[in-house]
């Protein structure tokens, strides 16, 4: 021998064991309720549909405007890319760069993970928002393109005129 260490492998310990198990058993558990609340979400998102359609052909009193107003702020996440750019302008009352919409909805937990190009995202939500009245676009005295939502009964009232 010249010197060297022997290379010794570390055995697996009974600790060790127990918590690769244990990790393991946390993230099925945590897989099986991500599944479960994806179902939940597209049956809120359903649900929500169909009450706001009944409150188009009905008399709604103060308590379900107030629910109406919050509906969207009860389903989070949003199901979409485009329900959460809405949530984001709606929420805000403010215009809002591209930029400020996705670091708002990443600060809330959106998870960007699955998109390749998140900005690509917000912009083509925004297009598509203001090509059906739900937004509009502004530019600021420094150049800076920002966005606002458009209340429905300003869309309303738009047609009408």
């Amino acid at each position: 021998m010249s010197g060297e260490k022997p290379v010794v492998s570390r055995p697996q310990t009974i600790i060790d064991a127990g918590h690769g198990l244990a990790i393991d058993q946390a993230m099925a558990q945590f897989l099986q309720i991500a599944r479960e609340r994806d179902g939940l979400t597209r049956k809120l998102v359903s649900i929500r549909r169909h009450i706001l359609t009944l409150a188009r052909f009905t008399e709604s009193n103060e308590q379900t405007q107030r629910f109406l107003m919050n509906i969207d702020e009860l389903i989070w996440p949003p199901h979409g890319t485009t329900d959460a750019v809405r949530f984001a302008l709606r929420y805000s009352g403010e215009c809002m760069t591209g930029k400020q919409i996705k670091d708002f909805l990443e600060e809330k937990g959106f998870d960007w993970h699955r998109y390749t190009n998140p900005a690509a995202a917000v912009r083509n939500s925004i297009l598509s928002m203001i090509k059906r009245g739900e937004a509009s676009d502004r530019i600021q005295k420094d150049g800076t393109k920002t966005f606002r939502y458009v209340p429905k009964q300003d869309r309303l009232s738009r047609r009408d005129h």
